[in-house]
């Protein structure tokens, strides 16, 4: 959604990036049992067994917390989904260029669908048949190491609880946050992440246009969030995020979603 920084600070819908941000001590992401949102069916049957269900039926299923696709449960995937937004040059990064495709650079078993770096947008996206879906209807990236000399932790803090807190304490001013698919609405209680430390690497060119921060070798990040992992039956989906950011201001990011059947 939109770029409100204190320094490059991303998220996604407007992807945000913390990098010279400030902290609180990490809370642990919600319990791993917490119950997710889900439509149509039920996935909790499956527990944490790899999920490869059918999706040629109406309506679509959130993946529980502890639910593994391809292996990896929804925290999982969050650092491989700013990996993939990272990695991308900044002609081509649909994060940076709404006409851009959306499926540019990905081949993998989940569909990231990338936001856009404005306050109010719409993006159409086509997810390849079968393919699970990962969305954030907000989230924050914050990076290490940044050019400003001031950004570091405090004495006593460790790296990781220093990205987390600035993390979490912007995530936390964001008010009224309502997440609907198809028009029904989600718990954002029930969607919120918190990372562990973990490492990327960017492209140089996002340096001038979309992170300050990047260095084109391997860093470190820490990402608190919604996420969600979709499984969403052939058709199309609405999914509509809408908030107030920390500065007051009105986001608003609409995702028309076609998902391919075996017949396209």
């Amino acid at each position: 959604m939109t770029l409100d920084r204190p320094r490059p600070m991303l998220t996604s819908l407007a992807l945000l990036f913390l990098g010279c941000g400030a902290g609180v001590a990490p809370s642990e992401p919600a319990a791993a049992g917490a119950s997710s949102t889900t439509m149509t069916r039920s996935a909790d049957r499956h527990g944490g067994q790899d999920q490869d269900q059918n999706q040629d039926q109406p309506g679509f299923a959130i993946v529980p917390r502890q639910a593994k696709v391809a292996g990896k449960t929804t925290l999982d995937w969050i650092p491989d989904f700013w990996r993939y937004l990272m990695s991308l040059p900044a002609d081509v990064n649909p994060e940076l260029n709404l006409s851009t495709d959306c499926s540019v650079g990905q081949s993998g078993p989940v569909f990231f669908v990338p936001g856009f770096q404005a306050r109010v947008f719409t993006r159409s996206c086509t997810i390849p048949a079968h393919t699970p879906v990962m969305y954030t209807p907000q989230s924050l990236f914050n990076d290490y190491p940044c050019p400003d000399p001031s950004f570091q932790p405090a004495p006593g803090q460790t790296l990781e609880e220093f990205l987390a807190e600035g993390a979490k304490g912007f995530d936390d001013l964001i008010t009224n946050l309502a997440v609907t698919i198809d028009g029904k609405a989600i718990d954002p209680e029930q969607i919120r992440y918190l990372t562990g430390l973990f490492s990327f690497t960017g492209d140089p060119s996002l340096r001038t246009s979309f992170d300050s921060c990047v260095t084109g070798s391997e860093q470190v990040a820490v990402v608190d969030g919604w996420f969600l992992l979709l499984r969403l039956a052939p058709g199309d989906h609405t999914l509509v995020t809408t908030y107030v950011n920390p500065g007051g201001h009105q986001v608003s990011g609409t995702f028309l979603l076609h998902v391919l059947g075996d017949d396209d």
